[in-house]
């Protein structure tokens, strides 16, 4: 934990401006400040670690705002309670120079409308990428490209139109996937075929039509998908290996063919439970 004079806070301090800095700063939280412009205020800062600008109606970022940064583990981006950030795009090279040691980065509440192949270059040990609560409406099939160590990703609360095959190409180390509450429809079936690890999958609130032969095959027998069938617009197609867990959970699987299972949502009136398979009848209620 740092010391007291090891962290800058400056939030509300309604900094607008470039302003100085010691050179042995380690932290700096910028919260609720009105700062648009990230240019080179952070030039020589090489002992920082963690810079906090949530909260900030931040409009641009310099290509080399960070290029001192060597050091930054956390990086924090957000708007605030009047909006969300105008930031629309992030440079292409922002973390080139300097992003190898950073660990956890959150970008949410910007008008970030589409993330480009490679825009993470350089963050090649992040273990937390946290975009939740954008404007996101595509991501470039090799934007995660070169990332090795990622656990953690949270795409949910976007205008996501669909999840590109090779999107999480290489993602052996990931743990949670969180993408609910976008339009997504369709899933393809190779989506997750390297998701060997994963363990929490967070889909629900998506207007799913579509979920392809084999999508789910790819994941470990422990995960667990989240998902509420009402989103669910028709029948999903489910490996032997989950169908106890979908039966006991709102589904009612038949039609086997080849070790695939169709699962249907339970109808109204009736609920998924643990102790039988299929659909159970809702108790009657309570008379007043």
């Amino acid at each position: 934990m740092m010391s007291a004079g090891e962290q800058e806070k400056l939030s509300y301090n309604i900094i607008s401006k470039s302003f100085e800095l010691p050179d042995s700063i380690r932290g700096v939280n910028l919260q609720n400040n009105k700062l648009k412009d990230v240019g080179e205020m952070f030039r020589g800062k090489q002992k920082l670690t963690e810079l906090d600008f949530l909260w900030n109606p931040l409009i641009s970022i310099a290509p080399n705002a960070f290029d001192d940064l060597c050091a930054l583990t956390q990086l924090t981006f957000g708007g605030n309670d009047d909006g969300k950030a105008q930031i629309r795009s992030f440079p292409s090279g922002l973390f080139q120079k300097c992003g190898k040691n950073l660990f956890e980065m959150t970008i949410q509440n910007t008008h970030w409308q589409r993330i480009e192949d490679h825009s993470f270059h350089g963050v090649s040990e992040s273990v937390s990428l946290d975009l939740s609560q954008n404007l996101i409406q595509s991501v470039g099939k090799d934007a995660f490209a070169g990332i090795t160590s990622l656990i953690y990703l949270d795409l949910s609360d976007n205008n996501l139109q669909y999840l590109p095959d090779n999107l999480l190409k290489g993602q052996t180390n990931l743990l949670a996937l969180l993408f609910q509450r976008n339009p997504i429809k369709t899933i393809t079936a190779n989506v997750f075929a390297d998701l060997t690890s994963l363990r929490s999958l967070h889909m629900y609130v998506n207007p799913i039509e579509v979920i392809e032969n084999e999508a789910l095959q790819h994941l470990r027998e422990n995960s667990t998908i989240h998902c509420i069938s009402d989103s669910l617009a028709v029948p999903i197609e489910v490996p032997d290996k989950l169908k106890d867990a979908f039966s006991h959970d709102g589904f009612d699987c038949d039609n086997e063919h080849d070790g695939i299972f169709q699962c249907r949502a339970c109808p109204v009136g009736t609920y998924g439970n643990r102790v039988h398979h299929g659909c159970v009848n809702c108790p009657a209620g309570k008379k007043w």
